[in-house]
């Protein structure tokens, strides 16, 4: 069997496609919070949604508050960023690769915002008004 995912097309249609996996592992959390209480299962449940939420909190406040610093870590990130993209292009001979290293930049903003939008309607306010659709589809050659 062969199987093919397929990527968001749109800008848009990634946000909603992030807001369902967000607020479905949010959701998902939540449902099962008694699992947290166990300490070894909870280590890793711990870590990656506390780290989702530490990251996504300091990189907006570290950009309000100290924009110096910011930008003085943010140009060393994305010559990293740009770096691997480099070595993609090198690797698989594909020069497209490159264009989307600022993409992966920015959409780190995109999914740090999203990440805290959903912490704040699934956790803090409980809200579950999530409208579940099917994305738009591209045929494949």
């Amino acid at each position: 069997m062969i199987v093919y995912t397929q990527d968001p097309t749109t800008l848009k249609s990634y946000i909603n496609q992030m807001r369902r996996w967000y607020a479905g592992g949010w959701q998902n959390l939540m449902k099962h919070y008694r699992i947290v209480s166990h300490p070894v299962k909870a280590i890793e449940l711990t870590l990656v949604y506390a780290e989702g939420v530490v990251f996504s909190v300091l990189l907006f406040l570290i950009l309000l508050l100290n924009p110096w610093f910011f930008a003085h870590t943010f140009v060393p990130y994305f010559a990293l960023v740009a770096s691997f993209g480099i070595y993609s292009v090198k690797k698989s001979e594909r020069l497209d690769l490159l264009y989307y290293s600022p993409a992966y930049v920015l959409l780190s903003f995109v999914n740090s915002w999203i990440f805290l939008e959903q912490f704040l309607k699934q956790v803090i306010l409980h809200k579950r008004s999530m409208v579940w659709f099917h994305p738009e589809r591209v045929q494949l050659s």
